[in-house]
């Protein structure tokens, strides 16, 4: 996506040697902070990728229901589960019938969040 064939460096930019994939490029990358523009260098593919790691949008996406259910199962049989997965529960749930399974298994969603239970008994 970022990524365009080699061309020699010029002058205002700093290369960056990468030893991994070029796919793997995103806004976790690190790269030295430079008043230069910061060019990754993928030597093994002759690739290199100009934009900033730091200037991607990054997006994030709700983990599937299925998902979310085997952890509230997994949370109100004292499982212990990830950091990520208790964020999940507490933020990331608009499906009424994990806030059914919640209520059964007697953990609490945020309400914030999620459809108000009465406006899906009708």
């Amino acid at each position: 996506m970022f990524q365009c064939l080699f061309r020699p460096p010029q002058g205002d930019e700093e290369w960056i040697r990468k030893e991994n994939n070029p796919y793997t490029f995103g806004p976790h990358v690190s790269v030295p902070t430079s008043t230069k523009k910061i060019v990754c260098y993928y030597p093994e593919y002759n690739t290199i990728i100009t934009q900033h790691p730091q200037r991607i949008e990054t997006t994030y996406n709700d983990p599937p229901a299925w998902l979310v259910g085997q952890w509230i199962i997994a949370k109100s049989q004292g499982i212990p589960i990830s950091h990520f997965a208790e964020q999940c529960l507490q933020h990331c749930s608009d499906i009424s019938i994990l806030n059914w399974l919640s209520n059964i298994k007697g953990i609490d969603l945020d309400s914030h969040n999620s459809p108000n239970m009465q406006e899906h008994d009708a």
